[in-house]
């Protein structure tokens, strides 16, 4: 048998939905009002806040080949450490700084890129144009590959020399075991004692000659293209199509929804105020 004593919950307690929408309905001035309100406040924000463009352009750090202690490739050393370079050129144009001094155009930002290759370098600028952001990472990336240029030409000429080094070295010791064998050949029947110490000489010259063999081939190869590349842009700095901040459609839409929902708030409070005076 059901209790009939039990108590129903007090209608007031009930959200009716009902007359929710009739007070909207009273006050649709309200409701409509604030929208409006808003998008003129975002408007005005948009026209008053310049607009900025962003360039991107990506690097890759070039390196030079190393020849290891047994004449084999040894790991390539870079051209500069990716990560220093990024801590770098962000002190050099003060990338970190909340109010630099500089205004635009200025880099916005350098990051590494760590999902790829490691020695990628994303850097990206900005301007109050699109052809004045695309000039001013021009102009950055030029330096810093003319600043690259230089320190790998040094280090290839380093390369180079050693390897002309090792070339005199081979030229002079077939000559010398050329010049050794004939001696050994005149002085063979006369004293053959001579001729068998000059015979272990030339034997101990016969192992040296692979060993600068194998460490010039190795010196070649870390400075082939394999192994030894400069510093190059993977992209070249863009040309933006369209401004980067403000975001003008995200404003807009965003003014127009926070609009509504104040424009809701404030119709209920108008009623609520209006009910307490009657």
């Amino acid at each position: 048998m059901q209790d009939t004593n039990r108590q129903s919950p007090p209608a007031d307690d009930e959200i009716n939905l009902i007359a929710l929408w009739r007070v909207l309905a009273r006050r649709k001035a309200l409701v409509l009002v604030m929208p409006v309100l808003s998008l003129l406040v975002a408007a005005v924000y948009l026209l008053i806040t310049p607009a900025i463009f962003e360039s991107r352009a990506v690097i890759q750090v070039g390196q030079v080949g190393q020849v290891g202690q047994v004449g084999q490739v040894g790991q390539v050393g870079q051209v500069e450490v990716p990560a220093v370079l990024v801590q770098r050129l962000k002190e050099q144009y003060r990338v970190d700084d909340k109010d630099p001094a500089t205004g635009m155009p200025r880099v916005a930002d350098i990051s590494l890129d760590k999902k790829g290759a490691s020695s990628a370098i994303t850097i990206l600028a900005q301007g109050y144009n699109a052809a004045e952001a695309q000039k001013h990472l021009t102009q950055v990336m030029q330096a810093l590959l003319a600043e690259h240029t230089k320190l790998y030409n040094q280090a290839m000429n380093v390369q180079r020399k050693h390897l002309q080094s090792l070339d005199k070295r081979m030229q002079a010791l077939n000559e010398y075991i050329g010049k050794l064998s004939l001696h050994i050949e005149a002085v063979r029947k006369q004293d053959p004692a001579q001729a068998a110490i000059l015979a272990i000489e030339k034997g101990k010259l016969l192992t040296e000659a692979p060993k600068l063999e194998a460490e010039y081939a190795a010196l070649q190869l870390a400075m082939s293209d394999i192994q030894s590349q400069p510093t190059k842009l993977l992209r070249e700095p863009t040309l933006p199509n369209g401004q980067t901040k403000p975001k003008s459609k995200f404003v807009l839409v965003l003014a127009l929804v926070l609009g509504f929902m104040l424009g809701i708030i404030v119709a209920f409070i108008a009623e609520s105020l209006a009910k307490a005076r009657q």
